[in-house]
């Protein structure tokens, strides 16, 4: 049940993905400011592309930490590159943030929607 669980969880996280690529449309890909997204998902957090993203790393890595044949060390290294990886995704929404921030109307949004990446914590 541990793992199927782990499945949907992960299915939620893919779609999560999808949901918000979907709704930036031709607005992502870098860092020149096409406009601002404000609709769902965009209205909860204001990454929720990131966060969805870091949900699914970690949702992956879980099941790693149970096979017996990963020695500690080995869990050590996964824990590592995990938190690397969710370092990345947080520099990244740090850098657009830079760019989008001169822009009068994210600086409304920002005002709006306070969250990055998790609702009503951070």
């Amino acid at each position: 049940y541990f793992l199927a669980g782990l499945n949907l969880f992960g299915i939620i996280a893919n779609l999560g993905i999808l949901i918000s690529v979907l709704r930036l449309g031709f607005k992502s890909g870098n860092l020149t400011n096409r406009g601002i997204v404000t609709g769902f998902p965009y209205n909860i957090v204001r990454h929720p592309d990131y966060s969805m993203q870091i949900f699914y790393i970690i949702l992956t890595t879980i099941p790693l930490y149970i096979i017996p044949e990963i020695n500690a060390y080995g869990k050590f290294m996964i824990t590592v590159t995990t938190l690397a990886w969710i370092y990345i995704y947080y520099l990244r929404a740090i850098t657009e943030e830079r760019h989008l921030i001169k822009d009068p109307e994210y600086q409304e949004y920002v005002l709006k929607v306070k969250s990055r990446f998790i609702p009503n914590i951070f």
